[in-house]
């Protein structure tokens, strides 16, 4: 996060105080407002460092080691304590708190293996979400089932790890309660925001002008929580809204994304009073300051032309200052004044630039595809996770591979890929590449029918000595890197259905193999490529890692190129996207620049 700790920071700097941050990311986004102590967590003289005349600590996210923590709390008072940061980083801990302060919540089981997995599905039923009890955070470490048999392969995508399974609540909307309490005992609590999340990250959060209807139930719900746990600090629940009645669904022990309205539209933040609380000092107002309450969005993957967003007079733009990638929280914007026309341009503006931005959880795309063997995929999924521990000349990409049944492919998906076919081939004729248009034709991809991998590959290695292998879905950087070392290209092998021809969040075989390999076949990029790949499987250098991450997006994915004195599409997003295609081309909001490396990086 980061970002979270630089909020504190900000806020707490007018108070006249000090800080210092233990983070082991070289370069922060906090560590301009104070003191950056970089190294592990685990590394006893810099923790000895860190606690040093310091007054209190705090944490901005729940999965420090708690041997740090412990350490650290023998030098330093640490605030929430540890029965907040236990119980909120353990998924079943957590569902124990809330039964024991009554609290309802959706149905859930206890998953330590596949055969728990399958008796929770008997006992829930599907749909149903497979979720890590530790380490997942929007959205990452669960899966959603659908059906009893896609079980293994959800299992296998968390990477067998124990897990919780949780019914799905068919709920009206979400929301969510921040709430703080001082070491005093003080309480006090902020309007209930109603919340957005797409793919399993907050996009928007609004507090609207009335008060929400389920607000003293959820101030009630919030009082047993910080009572139970003696918290210290700024804590939230989010709940599900299911037929007028509140059904909690997990809480974060700390200042959360869902309260960044109030930096610009509470009379007091939930960063100032976090502080207040673990210092002891009174607590500040936490009434909206605007009669008309007031709207978030969460800024994804990259940044919105700050101009554009500031059109609106009444906007209030926070850039981290962190470097773009993808599913990345990079700032946000408030919008006093809640939902209105101004705020609708604002929205369609900040929306566009996350669709491109938020990525999908490994695995996704297979779920529920015949064209793909279970167990095969189940193995796939549960290697790829794993490899992320190997080192990188230990990786066998092999095992990630799986088989392309072409004979599973249904009438409807040979017509999705022939009438987008069709379709992009018509535009493209005259907007893209030469590049993509000889590769196309030089790899035998045509019309008629999904693209059988066997003779694209016949063709590809003939030429650049590349080939193209189906995979369970979206890899872990690791693994991909290592698939592109090695001259070969992981593709996703399923077909978007006819309800989502336009356009489909995650990757599919028309993404991946006609916007994608057919630049394999020109010599330069399939040189390109796979130096790209060795640069980044033998590189831990977080920066670095950015860097090429940024490359890869600004090239590879989005990038234009100047051909014949005109400007056409070259990368994959844009050939395979007739949406976004047009608009990197045409639309007015696009900032074209000649490639530069240094700005790039």
């Amino acid at each position: 996060m980061r970002q979270l700790g630089r909020m504190l920071a900000l806020a707490g700097i007018p108070m006249g105080l000090r800080f210092r941050f233990l983070d082991p990311n070289p370069d922060p986004c906090a560590a301009e407002l104070g003191e950056h102590v970089h190294a592990d967590y685990e590394d006893e003289r810099a923790l000895a460092r860190f606690t040093e005349a310091l007054d209190a600590a705090t944490i901005e996210f729940e999965n420090i080691p708690p041997a740090a923590l412990k350490r650290a709390a023998q030098r330093v008072p640490v605030l929430p304590g540890p029965r907040s940061l236990e119980t909120a980083k353990d998924r079943l801990e957590e569902k124990r708190l809330f039964d024991r302060c009554e609290i309802p919540t959706a149905p859930t089981r206890t998953v330590d293996t596949l055969e728990d997995l399958e008796a929770a599905l008997a006992a829930i039923g599907s749909p149903a979400i497979l979720k890590r009890r530790t380490g997942g955070y929007d959205g990452k470490g669960q899966a959603k089932i659908t059906s009893p048999d896609t079980a293994a392969i959800a299992f296998a995508s968390i990477g067998e790890r124990p897990a919780v399974l949780q019914g799905v609540v068919e709920f009206d909307h979400e929301c969510s309660i921040v709430a703080v309490r001082s070491k005093t005992g003080e309480m006090a609590f902020y309007p209930l925001a109603i919340n957005t999340h797409t793919r399993g990250i907050l996009t928007r959060s609004v507090v609207p002008a009335e008060p929400h209807a389920l607000t003293d139930a959820a101030v009630a719900h919030a009082t047993k929580i910080l009572n139970e746990l003696d918290h210290v600090g700024v804590l939230t629940i989010e709940f599900f809204v299911e037929n007028g009645a509140l059904v909690a669904n997990e809480i974060a022990p700390r200042v959360h994304n869902t309260g960044h309205w109030t930096i610009d539209a509470a009379r007091t933040s939930q960063f100032e009073n976090h502080l207040r609380a673990i210092l002891g000092w009174p607590l500040g107002d936490t009434a909206c300051t605007d009669p008309e309450g007031c709207a978030m969005l969460n800024c994804i993957g990259a940044m919105p032309p700050a101009a554009q967003l500031l059109e609106d007079t009444r906007a209030r733009l926070h850039d981290y200052a962190k470097q773009p990638r993808p599913g990345r929280k990079v700032g946000h914007i408030t919008r006093p004044g809640a939902t209105n026309d101004a705020f609708d341009v604002l929205e369609a503006l900040v929306t566009k630039t996350n669709a491109l931005a938020v990525p999908m959880e490994p695995g996704k795309s297979a779920l529920e595809s015949p064209v793909i063997d279970n167990e095969q995929c189940r193995a796939a999924l549960k290697y790829a996770m794993e490899s992320e521990d190997l080192p990188s000349d230990e990786i066998d990409i092999d095992r990630m591979k799986v088989t392309q049944h072409y004979e599973a492919y249904t009438d409807e998906n040979h017509e999705v890929w022939n009438y987008l076919y069709q379709k992009r081939m018509e535009q493209l004729v005259d907007v893209g590449s030469n590049i993509f248009l000889s590769g196309i034709k030089a790899i035998g991809i045509n019309d008629g029918k999904v693209p059988d991998l066997r003779t694209v590959n016949d063709n590809l290695k003939s030429i650049t000595g590349w080939s193209s292998h189906g995979v369970p879905g979206y890899l872990p950087g690791k693994s991909f890197f290592a698939f592109l070392a090695q001259r070969q290209f992981p593709t996703t092998i399923t077909v978007r259905p006819k309800t989502s021809m336009d356009y489909l969040p995650e990757p599919d075989i028309i993404h991946d193999v006609f916007g994608h390999v057919p630049l394999h076949a020109d010599p330069v990029f399939a040189e390109f490529l796979q130096t790209y790949g060795k640069a980044a499987l033998h590189t831990d250098d977080k920066t670095k890692l950015t860097q090429l991450g940024r490359i890869f997006w600004f090239t590879v994915e989005f990038g234009l190129i100047n051909e014949d004195n005109k400007l056409k599409l070259y990368g994959a997003g844009l050939i395979s996207s007739e949406g976004e295609g047009h608009h990197a081309l045409k639309s007015s909001e696009v900032e074209r620049r000649p490639f530069d490396l240094k700005t790039v990086c």
